[in-house]
Parts: C-alpha cells; sequence; structure tokens
C-alpha cells in the first residue's frame, strides 16, 4: 500500500501598509506521485472587514503568516470600508 501525505504550500505574493496577497496551494502524495490541487488567491484590504476576514483564513490554520501580516500593519486599519450605497443608488 503506498503512503499518503498532504502539504500545504502558502506562498506571500505582497504584503504592504494596505494590502496583502496570499496564495494557498494544497498537495497530495501518493508513493512517488505528487497532485496539486488549483491555487487559492487571497487578496485582503487592511480594513476592518479585510483584518476579519484574513483572521478567518489563516488565524487557526496558519497563524504564522496571520501574525506576519499583523505585524507590518499595526492595530489599526489603514482602509477605510466603502460606504453602504444610498437608497436612491441601490434603487437605480
Amino acid at each position: 500500500m503506498s503512503t499518503v501525505t498532504t502539504s500545504t504550500i502558502i506562498t506571500v505574493r505582497g504584503i504592504t501598509p494596505d494590502r496583502a496577497s496570499i496564495e494557498i496551494m494544497t498537495t497530495t502524495t501518493i508513493g512517488d506521485k505528487t497532485y496539486k490541487d488549483d491555487p487559492i488567491w487571497y487578496n485582503w484590504s487592511n480594513s476592518e472587514s479585510g483584518r476579519a476576514r484574513m483572521a478567518d483564513v489563516l488565524q487557526t490554520d496558519h497563524p504564522d503568516y496571520y501574525n506576519a501580516v499583523l505585524a507590518l500593519w499595526g492595530d489599526t486599519p489603514t482602509v477605510e470600508e466603502p460606504a453602504a450605497p444610498s437608497v436612491e443608488e441601490a434603487e437605480a
């Protein structure tokens, strides 16, 4: 019977004070064959909602990456949330 192993490859595509872009890909090795899943790209803004979405993806399973982004971003978001559309805009 072949040995099966899985691993996660995380690639930081860019981190700035306002944004973070990270790619996460899972590979599965069965015996001497390796299979790669399609990578998932994440792009977060340094806003309240962007920080929350990033925490959902990274905080539990990849805390080192989560902490690295927050180390650069600091304690305060730098990107404001987009304003909700007015009633007139939403009905147009």
